[in-house]
């Protein structure tokens, strides 16, 4: 299916959830507008940029169904990522397309399948309670630069098809520790087969990481949210910290 058909159909779904929905609930809707400063960019197990980030974000929702905007910029601007996002909440459970893009913000209007920068992806989130808070996580990417690999050249290094999508796929289950000092949150993630993107040649653990979040009081009336994230990837042996703030 082209890149056009499946945007449509997913907002088709969207539409038909957000207009079902819309017949029990009473009219609500909100606006969050933020930014996140930190110490090196780093998702679901991998440094994407060793530097500090500027991390802005926009979202509007309305009776579950939200779209917003993300990004993540360096200080002197050598990385930067534009990301766009729709989604659909009904309780527990939450379905999102993402459109990330790696492209420094460049070229950004190309979808050609050979040479786009975008990928795009379904994911889809479930909490199981507030009292248990386990979350599930499985996404794919459907579109864009996840490529299959056709081979391995001399250095070892994957030889791409750009005609072929992996459809590489991403689970995780992460569970929330809240706590009067400090929320703990533990996650641990994996890829179920061969992915370029993820650097696994078939089953890999990626990601298993704690993330401790906490508010420090600045006025009686101002508190700044911080967190710290200590990463581990066991297929790429490699770990990360991170530290960061939000607004």
């Amino acid at each position: 299916m082209k890149l056009k058909q499946t945007l449509l159909a997913v907002l088709l779904l969207f539409a038909v959830m957000l207009q079902a929905q819309a017949q029990d609930e009473k009219s609500s809707s909100d606006l969050n507008i933020g930014t996140a400063i930190v110490s090196s960019y780093v998702w679901r197990g991998m440094q994407f940029n060793a530097a500090p980030n500027i991390q802005p974000y926009i979202d509007f929702n309305y009776k579950g169904f939200g779209v917003g905007a993300w990004a993540s910029v360096n200080f002197d601007g050598s990385y930067v990522e534009p990301d766009f996002y729709l989604y659909y909440k009904a309780n527990a459970l939450t379905v999102t397309l993402y459109d990330y893009h790696n492209g420094g913000g460049l070229d950004y209007l190309n979808f050609e399948t050979e040479t786009t920068k975008h990928l795009v992806e379904l994911s889809a989130v479930y909490t199981i309670s507030e009292s248990f808070p386990l979350s599930l996580t499985a996404s794919a990417f459907i579109y864009g630069e996840d490529k299959k690999i056709s081979g391995y050249d001399l250095l070892s290094k994957p030889i791409l098809d750009p005609a072929k999508n992996n459809y590489s796929s991403y689970f995780e289950l992460s569970y929330n520790i809240p706590h009067p000092m400090a929320s703990v949150d533990l996650s641990l993630g994996f890829v179920a087969a061969e992915s370029n993107f993820y650097g696994t040649e078939g089953f890999g653990l990626i990601n298993a990481g704690i993330k401790v979040s906490k508010e420090i009081k600045i006025t009686e009336s101002f508190s700044l949210p911080v967190f710290s994230q200590f990463v581990v990837n066991p297929t790429a042996e490699a770990a990360y910290f991170a530290f960061g703030l939000s607004f």
